[in-house]
């Protein structure tokens, strides 16, 4: 069984940190000042939203990864040593891919799918961050707002 909601929430933040350099580069802030400002950046999510369809497609090819029975949700306490490690992992996987859009790589409009060639565009890029940070001990899942 699915815990869709918190691994839902998982890829959007995954996703999210992936456009983050370039917001930060698009507001003339280094990932550096997103992390240590004391103000909060954006509002709450409040409401929960379907999953996306690469989401729903890839949790088919890949059960294992989407079955959240595997870890509790829990809150993330961003320590020294866990930003850090987040942003080695960031790094390490931005320098390791090539993007590539799914219509060149897969011949479709839309794949999410783990950038096991070297390839693939910026949900990749998230699923193989994901992956990386569960595999270092992130949860799987992060606990609601509400």
């Amino acid at each position: 069984m699915l815990n869709v909601r918190n691994s839902r929430a998982l890829v959007w933040l995954c996703v999210a940190v992936c456009f983050l350099p370039a917001v930060a580069k698009a507001n003339q802030l280094s990932l550096e000042s997103n992390f240590d400002s004391q103000k909060p950046r954006t509002n709450p999510v409040v409401a929960i939203v379907p999953s996306p369809p690469g989401w729903s497609q890839f949790c088919k090819r890949h059960k294992n990864d989407c079955d959240s029975k595997s870890s509790w949700s829990r809150d993330v306490v961003l320590t020294t040593a866990a930003r850090a490690a987040l942003l080695q992992i960031n790094l390490q996987v931005n320098r390791a891919i090539k993007p590539l859009t799914d219509k060149r790589h897969w011949g479709v409009k839309d794949r999410w799918d783990y950038p096991d060639d070297g390839y693939g565009d910026c949900e990749d890029y998230a699923l193989e961050k994901r992956r990386l940070l569960i595999e270092a001990g992130w949860p799987r899942e992060v606990s609601s707002p509400h």
